[in-house]
Formats: structure tokens, sequence, C-alpha cells
């Protein structure tokens, strides 16, 4: 099952649904750079995920069904041995470069990195944000909702960037009208279920309070100006940044619907329609 020269003191950890089509190439990306490979389904597996997943590791859990990856997050921490977490999502890869740099990164004086977060689209990438993919879990906090992403627990904690990217392709255009009318708009719903529900039964990493960090506070208390007005024009500048950056409308498109997604998101909060 494992080879005996996987050595590096990390602990991959995905959370699947149904992903026999784009699964085994994700896991072959770094599957000899780990020494533990965790994995969740997320509720009844109906593919072949975990015939494929059973070929790389013993470590696989089955639970109650959310519907998105991030509720499911903290236990997959819990479950790694390492304090080195690669979290990596079944449509993504690590590019040959970022395979390279990893053992690099994981020798220097850093405990989080982002990295180049590019989508694959008609054989072309396109470059946009970047991904929290690399971190140490002792060193983050993590609340389990739609979209959020490990924080760092401190000011003194290092975070830095990597060179190299890891490649997200899904297989299909991400962000095309059908996919956001099918898939974002179910995904919103999620979101605003678990930004309604009692925050002290949120699944959570690291995190103490009893309450929501002050940015998200803030927005679900006025989710009129903060959820949708001011979160719509910033991803809107941030789309226009793209355009002269990158010189592509495609990012653009991308951080439209982004804002359209939020937007739902707090109309949803605030008229409380899930």
């Amino acid at each position: 099952m494992k080879s005996k020269n996987r050595k590096l003191p990390i602990s991959a950890v995905m959370v699947l649904y149904n992903n026999e089509k784009v699964l085994e190439r994700a896991i072959k990306s770094f599957y000899d750079l780990v020494d533990e490979l965790v994995i969740v389904h997320d509720g009844k597996c109906t593919d072949k995920s975990l015939d494929i997943a059973k070929k790389y590791t013993n470590r696989i859990y089955i639970r109650p069904h959310i519907g998105e990856a991030e509720p499911q997050r903290p236990f997959t921490y819990k479950m790694a041995k390492n304090d080195w977490i690669l979290q990596i999502d079944a449509d993504e890869y690590l590019s040959k470069e970022l395979r390279d740099e990893v053992p690099l990164l994981i020798q220097r004086n850093v405990d989080i990195y982002d990295t180049p977060w590019p989508i694959l689209q008609k054989n072309k990438l396109y470059f946009g944000p970047y991904k929290r993919m690399l971190f140490k879990k002792s060193k983050i906090y993590f609340i389990g909702v739609v979209h959020e992403y490990p924080k760092a627990l401190s000011e003194n904690v290092r975070l830095e960037k990597a060179k190299n990217a890891l490649i997200h392709d899904p297989g299909y255009d991400n962000s095309s009208f059908l996919i956001f009318r099918t898939k974002w708009t179910r995904m919103a719903r999620i979101h605003a279920k678990q930004y309604l529900a009692d925050f002290k039964t949120l699944p959570k990493w690291n995190y103490t309070k009893n309450v929501w960090d002050y940015p998200t506070n803030v927005r679900l208390k006025h989710p009129i100006l903060y959820g949708m007005i001011l979160t719509t024009i910033y991803h809107q500048l941030r789309g226009l940044e793209n355009i002269f950056k990158y010189k592509s409308l495609y990012i653009f498109k991308q951080e439209i619907y982004i804002s359209l997604y939020f937007s739902l998101v707090f109309f949803y909060v605030k008229f409380k329609k899930i």
C-alpha cells in the first residue's frame, strides 16, 4: 500500500463526495510526499471513490452528509497524526514544481503556506487567488463553515507564499451560469443555514470563543450593507484588478459570480430563506 521512501511528516487530508473521475489524479500528485492520507467521505458513497481510496490508505471515514467539505475538515485535523497538514480537494493536484517545493517548505521557519491556485479551463491556466494548502494544525484555527479557511492562531504565526501552483481542474466550467444555478445556489443555502445556526454547534478546530470572529460578526449583524453591497463592490474591484494583472476576462467573470453568491447567502441570512 505504501512505499518505504515516504518520510515527510505530513498528513494529507481530503474530503470527498463521489469523486471517482478525478480522485486518483489528485492522490498520485502528492502520495509519495506524505506518510499519511486521511479521507472523509461526506455521506454515502455511490460511485467508486472509496474503492480508489482504499488502494492508498485505510484511514477512511464515512460521516453524515452535509453537502460541503468545510464542516468535515476539523474532523480530518483531529484524525491526522502529524502537525503538518496538506489539505487538498479531489479536483485539485500538485504541479510538478510544487511537488519539488514541498520538502523544502516544511524545513523552513514558517507555519502556513498559501499557494497559487490557478483554475484549468480548456487547457489554459487562469491565475487568480491563492489557497491555504500547507500548514501546521497547531498554528491555525478553523470554523467549519462553507468558504472558511484555516486562519493564523496568533500574530506570531509565520505565513508565506509558495512559489508554485496547486492546480484546480474540476473538469467543467465552474464559472458558468448553469453551474451557478445548480451548484452555487445550493451551496449558498447551506452556507446561510450554517450562519443562522447556533454558533456553539458548528464544528471548529483550535477555536475556543463562543462567537464569530469580528469581520464575520459585523457582516451577520448588517447583512445588506456589509454582506451584500460592500462584498459585491470588493469582489468586482478584485475582478477588475485581475483583468489588468492577468489580461483575462475569465477571473473577472468568476469574481462576478462570487459577488452574486455572497449576495445570495446574505439575502438568505437577512430574510431567513433557507
